[in-house]
């Protein structure tokens, strides 16, 4: 047991020292009948449409994350583009790639949102949101994920290991989507 709990906490104080240039102001992760639900929200020191080119850029969206070790456009239709993703997650020794096909569209710059494609994932289903609107310090964007995997997730360490990493990916997320959409600034 002795173990188990150092374990913890060296994870623990491993996620907190991940040091961000964007400001988050507000993040929550949940697991609640076998779907985990992640929100944050985080000010960003760069335009909107900057903002909102980097996230729609979806050829690209491997620059972002590490973790998403592929990203490519299925089809584009009207308003409606299908993107599939293939992210890389570990916990621990626990690794799984999560194939999200989705279903992207977007209103006038401001909301991006994507619906898994169940046929084409490994997810039950899946929900990603996307507000973008500028404020006096830059950009602030609300991001809400709502996931249900459909593969095996080892229970209650596993769950609640798998919660905290996919927050402190999001909050990763946006620290990256801050310096790419700056570094758009400056071309």
């Amino acid at each position: 047991m002795k173990i188990i709990s150092t374990l913890l906490t060296i994870t623990l104080l491993l996620l907190s020292f991940n040091a961000k240039a964007s400001d988050i102001t507000s993040s929550s992760a949940e697991y609640e009948s076998d779907r985990f639900v992640i929100k944050v929200v985080g000010v960003v020191d760069a335009p909107p449409n900057h903002v909102f080119s980097v996230l729609t850029d979806y050829k690209n969206i491997t620059k972002i994350s590490p973790k998403i070790i592929e990203s490519k456009i299925i089809k584009t239709d009207g308003d409606a583009t299908i993107v599939k993703t293939v992210v890389k997650g570990c916990v621990w020794f626990f690794c799984k790639e999560v194939i999200n096909t989705q279903t992207t569209t977007s209103i006038l710059e401001k909301r991006i949102q994507s619906i898994t494609i169940t046929s084409g994932s490994n997810l039950k289903f899946g929900k990603m949101v996307w507000n973008i609107k500028e404020v006096k310090a830059g950009t602030q964007i609300d991001y809400y994920a709502e996931i249900e995997p459909d593969f095996f997730v080892p229970p209650l360490v596993g769950a609640y290991f798998i919660k905290n990493s996919m927050l402190e990916e999001a909050k990763a997320f946006v620290d990256s989507v801050e310096k790419l959409s700056q570094q758009e600034t400056e071309q």
